[in-house]
């Protein structure tokens, strides 16, 4: 198993139900971002995910624009991210 798939297995476990569109961009974030990852790097890389099938969800502005309650819904996804990481080979 390379280290991309030993992150990508870690995050599809830790993060079940997502897309593996989206797990893959998460991955990419685990592999550059490591743990600095934000909510503001997890909302882009959901951003950009969500406007291929729903071009015209709300949530699709900048992060600083979310709105708290928003803003938290990326926080899970950042921290599996970070744990992603300490995982990897």
């Amino acid at each position: 198993m390379s280290y991309v798939d030993t992150v990508r297995t870690h995050l599809t476990h830790h993060l079940p139900d997502q897309d593996p569109a989206l797990i893959d961009l998460y991955t990419l974030l685990a592999l550059t971002r490591g743990a600095h990852v934000t909510g503001a790097d997890v909302h882009n890389a959901w951003a950009l995910w969500r406007s291929r099938n729903w071009p015209s969800h709300p949530d699709l502005v900048p992060f600083e624009q979310l709105d708290a309650d928003a803003q938290a819904r990326d926080e899970p996804f950042a921290v599996a991210i970070r744990q992603a990481v300490e995982v990897a080979p």
